[in-house]
């Protein structure tokens, strides 16, 4: 089946597009954005974070969350990584996918354009941020994917053999001043870390890494979403925001983030960064219970 592009109504939002194949299908909002807000198997449950207090809204200048997947620039700063993306985007149809850009706030700062391709079950997301200001901009791409309540992220660790003996790191695990390890929604394993979202769990937490796989998983509604990105070389820790992440995460009580990052880059007034991510969905994937590593390998050894 071909990637299809249809125009639909999401959650108050009257111009949305659906863009759909055999394995996967998501939802893109033109009324703001740009931005993915549903991501699922076909006719599974969306796997996507959306906001009920802003759901439909549109315009105003206070940036609102809104949920689904965005796109940032980082290190976070105020205002400038909060510029409101509430107006309509431009967007045009490309050969099985869509292009979508946005004009940046007030006419100024950092615009944004995603271009989203389906081919065979891969959702291939370019993220594009060009400097529209009139001085150079210091920043690293960020795309964040929010994910809906009740389900577990994993993330892989460097497992080098039982008779490997290294002097040196592997590579640095950051916290941000409300992050605290003995967290329960937090689990540290041998292979993996897991963050399971807890609705019962009030307050953020949240945790940034080097992550040299290039990808990320998170489980819910019986269905496994894989996040992939290009994975870099350790030698190039230190060109990347945040102490050295090139993942991040953030919980609280409603949804999961799941962050990637580019190098950092300084971009000239009308020069551009570029960072992709690759989306795969599976139906019929149980959860594995957090630190049950068996069962991950059991389960991730099939997409990875």
């Amino acid at each position: 089946m071909a990637a299809k592009l249809t125009k639909v109504e999401f959650s108050g939002w009257e111009n949305c597009l659906k863009l759909q194949d055999e394995s996967l299908e998501m939802i893109i909002t033109t009324d703001v954005g740009p931005r993915v807000i549903s991501l699922s198997a076909p006719g599974g449950k969306n796997m996507m974070n959306v906001d009920a207090a802003t759901a439909g809204k549109t315009g105003g200048g206070d940036w609102h969350a809104y949920g689904g997947h965005r796109l940032w620039h980082s290190p976070e700063i105020m205002p400038r990584t909060y510029e409101p993306d509430n107006i309509p985007v431009e967007w045009k149809e490309i050969p099985n996918g869509v292009a979508l850009i946005n004009e940046p706030f007030e006419g100024r700062g950092i615009q944004k354009e995603i271009e989203i391709t389906l081919s065979g079950g891969t959702a291939t997301l370019k993220h594009r941020l060009t400097n529209r200001s009139l001085w150079p901009v210091e920043l690293a791409v960020w795309a964040l994917t929010v994910m809906a309540a009740g389900g577990m992220e994993v993330l892989p660790l460097i497992t080098p053999a039982k008779s490997q003996v290294s002097l040196l790191p592997s590579f640095p695990l950051v916290m941000w001043p409300y992050t605290n390890f003995a967290d329960s929604r937090l689990n540290f394993g041998r292979k993996y870390i897991c963050l399971s979202q807890d609705p019962d769990c009030e307050g953020p937490t949240k945790l940034g890494y080097f992550n040299p796989f290039g990808w990320a998983a998170y489980v819910n509604f019986d269905q496994l979403f894989i996040k992939r990105f290009d994975a870099d070389d350790p030698a190039n820790i230190a060109k990347y925001p945040d102490f050295g992440c090139s993942y991040e995460t953030f919980s609280n009580e409603s949804m999961v983030e799941m962050e990637t990052l580019s190098q950092m880059t300084v971009l000239q007034p009308g020069e551009s960064a570029e960072h992709t991510e690759r989306w795969n969905v599976y139906a019929g994937a149980a959860r594995p219970a957090p630190g049950d590593e068996a069962a991950l390998d059991a389960l991730l050894s099939q997409y990875i």
